[in-house]
């Protein structure tokens, strides 16, 4: 999928485009624009390993998948929905070396998949690899969270797609995690064990985003 995704949503409310192949192992990699002058803290999302519909809850979460979600405050999350239930693979944390490029600019996010083994890149640097996943198929696709809608007069939050494609087929081997990240994936984990999926905190202290 790939254009611009603008949300009219006047309560909290994912909107996502999926694309309909089931992959089992692959890349996926797509460079998006986040331009969120309203709601900065607001998800804005890679899909994997997938079950778009039907939609759980009011906030339009996918049946199943995991969520690899960046915000335009500089941090990073990953999420797995199974129906209801959301489990945090990994707590809101700015990545080491503050890799993520703020609103209007252009971030490449990544997700090497091989089994239950899913390594997680932004802008070419891996921030996260997990294990002993048992999602092991499903669809691909982005989304955004807002719950202000758009207005003639602006300004609006979008999500512009540069380009996504998916190399179906095992990854070759990932390159490791920095020990720094690691050390500030636990220490994220730790702090905010309960992360809300949708708005990244405004500050390490673990208070929600703006809605």
């Amino acid at each position: 999928p790939c254009g611009d995704l603008t949300s009219t949503a006047n309560t909290v409310t994912y909107e996502s485009a999926s694309y309909g192949t089931v992959y089992d192992d692959f890349t996926y990699e797509a460079e998006i624009v986040c331009t969120r002058l309203v709601q900065p803290t607001a998800s804005n999302t890679l899909f994997v390993r997938g079950t778009p519909q039907p939609y759980q809850t009011a906030a339009k979460w996918w049946s199943s998948g995991i969520a690899f979600n960046i915000s335009m405050t500089g941090k990073y999350s990953i999420f797995r929905y199974q129906g209801t239930k959301m489990t945090a693979l990994q707590s809101w944390t700015t990545p080491a070396g503050n890799i993520i490029n703020l609103t209007g600019s252009p971030n490449t996010l990544k997700v090497e998949a091989n089994g239950g083994t899913l390594t997680f890149s932004i802008n070419g640097t891996p921030v996260k690899t997990i294990t002993g996943q048992t999602l092991l198929s499903g669809q691909v696709g982005l989304g955004m969270v807002r719950s202000i809608p758009t207005t003639q007069a602006g300004p609006n939050d979008t999500l512009v797609v540069n380009s996504a494609t998916v190399t179906p087929g095992a990854p070759p081997a990932a390159t490791r995690v920095s020990l720094q990240q690691e050390k500030a994936n636990q220490d994220a984990n730790r702090a905010l064990p309960s992360p809300d999926p949708l708005f990244a905190p405004k500050s390490s202290s673990g208070i929600a985003g703006s809605r």
